[in-house]
């Protein structure tokens, strides 16, 4: 049985969304699309819900704080499940 990770999604300076396990140096893998970054990291660990970075930044510069999936998806809820469902059974 694989070990359970905890996952975030930050923004990559490119633009796209990365998965990271936490503690990890590298991304597990990128993605164009948030909803897909969050899709992929239920993936690989469906128990886990992952810390999802604000892509809104700070006057002082950087991001303000993180939030759980969950949160990140309800700004537009019906869309973000239909698409995060079309993508898990993709995988």
């Amino acid at each position: 049985m694989p070990i359970a990770k905890h996952y975030f999604i930050e923004q990559t300076k490119e633009g796209k969304y990365a998965v990271r396990a936490e503690n990890a140096d590298r991304a597990s893998s990128f993605h164009d699309a948030q909803a897909e970054a969050i899709a992929e990291a239920k993936r690989l660990d469906p128990n886990d819900h992952p810390d999802v970075e604000r892509v809104r930044n700070l006057p002082s510069g950087g991001r303000d704080k993180w939030r759980s999936a969950n949160e990140a998806l309800a700004t537009n809820p019906k869309r973000n499940q239909k698409e995060i469902e079309r993508l898990t059974l993709r995988a």
